[in-house]
């Protein structure tokens, strides 16, 4: 007689197992094989079908009263079959192609508990699930189990959510003091942007058009920029705004640029970049101060595109002692108009092969001293002795100051 016996899983991993009774066996003695003989036979191959990480079954008979964890009757271990179960084999209600192994026992007639567990090379699977069943075998039949483990078939899922954002929006741009400047001048332009996203905005510059030869610099620090360039034209800007989630919006805006006598005497006019002394700044400052031989001037300024405002001082007889002291590199200090004006040495310059004196411009600072929302002009600074990024600022830190221009004037 045949006993069928399967446990009804999804997604298994079909095991059959043939157990055959030795005659003369007494059926009053179940899961017990006495003293008859024990044999096994079966085949080592390999599958075609969905194996998951399963590269063999150990079979394993232990008497009804014991678990799977008990000593065994009989045990083997053999490889998946290397072609799909038959359909008659299967549990009721499976279809399909499945994988699965096979092992013939040889008992004595009884009761008997029958237990698989898939392998993975040496250990137990970790996609298919040990199983157990309890069979009666009979004398001179074969009883025929299938049994299935149930083999992980999960599936994830992705849930997508579509967010329709706006990008970043150029709210104004402005542009001090004209678009219409002099080669002379510089150019501050200011940006603002809002984002749709509620998130923060940068923003970036560039010139997309100049006039051919032309040299020109854009100083940059954030939502504002210094454009300055020694070539008559019409050129062509750029701002850029963009946010965290990678929208962004450009506009473009025209500057035009008329020739002029640059740094005519009595006026100093640099657009500084975020960096060392360079010797083109130190040239200007140089001729600047030798430009200041008239005996006597109505005022003197220092400002900045990064600061609205401008100190003066009006009283001439204290403008002329100021602008006096600058050429000549003397120290001295100066009260005006409710600030002190200072005049003295930081650092050194190498002119002609000698290092000389770097003199600075100070209005309410100390000299050679890095103040926070201060106001030196200190264009020569180390000059060829090293590195230094020292040279200044108007309204903000003199020393590793942000890009901007600044302006001292003897008029």
């Amino acid at each position: 007689m045949k006993y069928l016996f399967y446990v009804a899983t999804r997604g298994p991993l079909m095991l059959a197992l043939g157990l055959a009774a030795a005659c003369g066996s007494s059926p009053d003695q179940p899961g017990s094989g006495g003293n008859e003989s024990v044999g096994s036979i079966h085949a080592a191959i390999t599958v075609a079908g969905n194996r998951h990480d399963v590269t063999s079954v150990e079979f394993k008979v232990v008497a009804i009263t014991d678990t799977c964890a008990g000593p065994a009757i009989s045990d083997t271990t053999t490889a998946l079959e290397a072609e799909d179960l038959p359909a008659s084999v299967l549990p009721a209600g499976t279809t399909g192609p499945h994988a699965g192994a096979d092992s013939f026992l040889v008992l004595p007639p009884g009761n008997y508990r029958v237990c698989i567990t898939p392998l993975a090379g040496e250990g137990p699977s970790q996609a298919c699930a040990p199983a157990e069943g309890t069979v009666t075998v009979s004398a001179s039949a074969t009883t025929e189990v299938a049994l299935a483990s149930q083999c992980s078939a999960m599936n994830g899922a992705v849930d997508t959510v579509a967010v329709l954002t706006d990008g970043p929006k150029i709210e104004s741009l402005g542009i001090l003091p004209s678009k219409f400047i002099t080669q002379c001048e510089t150019a501050h332009l200011t940006a603002s942007a809002s984002s749709g996203s509620g998130g923060a905005v940068s923003f970036s510059w560039q010139t997309l058009a100049s006039p051919a030869g032309s040299t020109s610099t854009l100083a940059v620090s954030g939502a504002q920029a210094d454009f300055s360039t020694n070539t008559p034209g019409d050129y062509e800007l750029q701002v850029t705004a963009s946010d965290e989630q990678g929208g962004s919006s450009s506009l473009s805006f025209p500057i035009h640029v008329s020739a002029d006598t640059c740094n005519a005497p009595g006026e100093f006019v640099h657009a500084f970049e975020s960096g060392p002394t360079t010797q083109v700044s130190c040239d200007e400052w140089d001729t600047f101060r030798g430009g200041l031989t008239s005996v006597s001037f109505q005022s003197v300024s220092m400002g900045g595109s990064l600061d609205p405002n401008t100190l003066s001082c009006s009283d001439p007889t204290i403008a002329s002692q100021i602008c006096g002291a600058l050429a000549a590199g003397d120290t001295a200090s100066f009260a005006c108009d409710g600030h002190t004006w200072s005049v003295g040495t930081c650092g050194e310059e190498l002119r002609n092969g000698t290092f000389i004196n770097a003199i600075e411009l100070a209005v309410d600072d100390s000299i050679c001293n890095c103040a926070s929302a201060g106001h030196s002009v200190r264009p020569c600074i180390s000059l060829g002795s090293n590195d230094n990024p020292n040279w200044g600022g108007f309204g903000t830190d003199t020393c590793n100051s942000p890009a901007q221009t600044l302006r001292v004037s003897c008029q």
